[in-house]
């Protein structure tokens, strides 16, 4: 368990840049990042409404809770927390994020069950270095998937409008990565895409892990086709969609490789 857990956090570690919190306004929207530990937690914020996008890894509640301060924001003012996937390092401090502010759970129906016995198994490799890690860790190390259970209080199955909490946005299924993944779009020119995409590569943002990678390039092809000009990914920086359009291609070769 300990080999395993250093190397997916020297995997990412090594992969994802350390930032301080980004804001984008888009509208009358901000978009907050913030430092989830390896993956980022964004925020929607439009006045006082407020919308918290994945939770981060274990034991980061504490951490979150302060930047949230430094931005004058109460971690009792957030209501709603939308997942846009069940993995571990999403969902880590989900758990205590809810006991603390009672907030309703949005997941994807096909990610429910995921949720409710806290664990969604480490999807398979896309490279060489990731099939490795995905196959050690499947066989030898399955725990390391495990988090605190949760059960969600909206399940979406299609397009979801979210201007119902005060944002102009809607999340899409964008499954590919896991089966039940999602993105969210804010006025319609920024997209909030989880591990759907991951900017943690210099030439391209090729997750290296999916369950499903023909799948993964029909969510591409939707979401090139929606024409936004910035990318939120759950790992790495915010990019554009020069690098999106660039790595479809590539994308589109690896698959017809097999």
């Amino acid at each position: 368990m300990f080999i395993m857990r250093r190397i997916n956090k020297y995997l990412f570690s090594l992969i994802t840049l350390v930032y301080l919190n980004v804001f984008c306004i888009m509208g009358n929207t901000q978009i907050i990042r913030l430092n989830g530990g390896t993956s980022n937690i964004y925020l929607l914020k439009n006045g006082n409404n407020l919308l918290m996008i994945d939770a981060g890894n274990k034991d980061k509640t504490k951490s979150i809770i302060k930047q949230l301060e430094k931005l004058n924001i109460s971690i009792y003012d957030i209501h709603y927390i939308l997942l846009t996937h069940t993995h571990f390092d999403h969902c880590g401090s989900l758990k205590n994020l809810v006991d603390i502010t009672k907030a309703k759970v949005i997941a994807c129906e096909l990610e429910k069950k995921n949720l409710e016995v806290g664990r969604k198994e480490i999807p398979l490799g896309v490279y060489g270095f990731s099939k490795t890690i995905s196959h050690i860790g499947r066989k030898i190390f399955p725990g390391i998937a495990d988090y605190e259970p949760v059960n969600p209080d909206i399940c979406i199955s299609g397009k979801y409008d979210l201007s119902y909490l005060g944002f102009d946005a809607y999340v899409i299924l964008t499954p590919g990565h896991t089966i039940g993944s999602l993105s969210i779009v804010v006025n319609d020119e920024s997209i909030i895409v989880g591990d759907t995409m991951f900017n943690i590569f210099k030439k391209d943002v090729i997750p290296p892990y999916a369950d499903d990678i023909e799948k993964l390039a029909e969510s591409w092809s939707k979401i090139i086709a929606l024409k936004c000009s910035k990318y939120y990914p759950g790992h790495g920086n915010i990019f554009d969609n020069k690098k999106t359009k660039k790595s479809y291609d590539l994308l589109l070769k690896m698959l017809h490789r097999g």
